[in-house]
């Protein structure tokens, strides 16, 4: 069984991108996920030119940090004036179902199609398929998953993978005073994801029946996933995976941003405590000590 050992948001920052590239070269990380509107992004990428061969690469899509790749279009829906993205989660997922459905998934198609398109000539040059998943998940809210669908079969994408963030929620409820502390606000957010891609998967049951299945854990320990909980959930999890026929999908962010200009450009304020975090470290110390045990 594969386990891919995960880190979003590489290439937001050059240094932030070489710390994530550490835990592949001492540690256990095999896979990552790009911000494709990084203003780095050719620095990022070139960090990674040498050991692509060996990483999973997903385009990490974001409507959250920084501009939009469509500043030139219109996406004025997405964006503020200076064409910077100004979204919140419950304001998509109201859009999803509101009056102006159809003029945001409509945007947010073309968006997702630049941000792929950003990535696509480097994932073929290293013989890559396109892997997709998002900043903060959020391609599961229905608006942004139908309009990613719609994208990849407008431009027949071939898409190998789809992230599914639906944790094995009565697994880790069972497992919880083990896997303490973690935020009470994960467990919302893990039981959210739950429902919305109980959705995706039923709508898109047919284009998604061919692509990897992977089982993920992730947002349950989000700023709080450290060596002694992967140690004790991960042989769970892989017995989980092996009655599914699926693989692992173990996600962390490693990534912290100590820079002083930097930190500066992060144009999100949620983001801001994300990549300031401390844990960021402790995620870091968890690929290395996976890959040296």
């Amino acid at each position: 069984m594969k386990v891919e050992f995960h880190a979003d948001d590489f290439g937001l920052f050059v240094g932030q991108s070489e710390r994530i590239l550490r835990c592949f070269q001492s540690g256990a990380l095999n896979g990552v996920s790009i911000l494709t509107n990084g203003e780095d992004l050719e620095q990022c990428l070139a960090l990674i030119q040498s050991s692509a061969g060996n990483l999973d690469i997903a385009v990490h899509l974001n409507f959250l940090q920084g501009k939009s790749k469509s500043e030139q279009q219109n996406v004025d829906l997405l964006t503020d004036k200076d064409g910077y993205f100004n979204l919140r989660f419950v304001e998509l997922l109201f859009s999803s179902y509101g009056r102006k459905r159809k003029l945001y998934k409509q945007q947010l198609k073309r968006e997702i199609i630049e941000q792929i398109n950003t990535l696509k000539g480097f994932c073929e040059e290293h013989g890559k398929r396109i892997r997709i998943d998002s900043h903060a998940h959020w391609h599961m809210i229905p608006v942004v998953f139908d309009a990613l669908m719609e994208g990849i079969k407008e431009e027949g994408l071939d898409v190998e993978y789809i992230r599914i963030p639906d944790e094995p929620v009565g697994l880790l409820i069972r497992n919880a005073r083990h896997l303490l502390p973690f935020k009470p606000i994960n467990i919302i957010k893990m039981l959210v994801l739950h429902l919305l891609a109980k959705r995706n998967l039923r709508k898109y049951r047919d284009s998604l029946q061919n692509m990897e299945k992977k089982v993920f854990t992730g947002v349950l320990l989000s700023d709080a996933f450290t060596y002694e909980k992967a140690c004790f959930l991960l042989p769970k999890i892989k017995t989980y995976a092996a009655k599914r026929n699926a693989g692992v999908e173990l996600l962390a962010h490693p990534g912290k941003v100590t820079e002083t200009d930097d930190i500066k450009r992060i144009t999100n304020a949620d983001d801001m405590a994300f990549f300031l975090s401390p844990h960021r470290d402790s995620e870091a110390e968890m690929f290395i000590k996976m890959k040296k045990a």
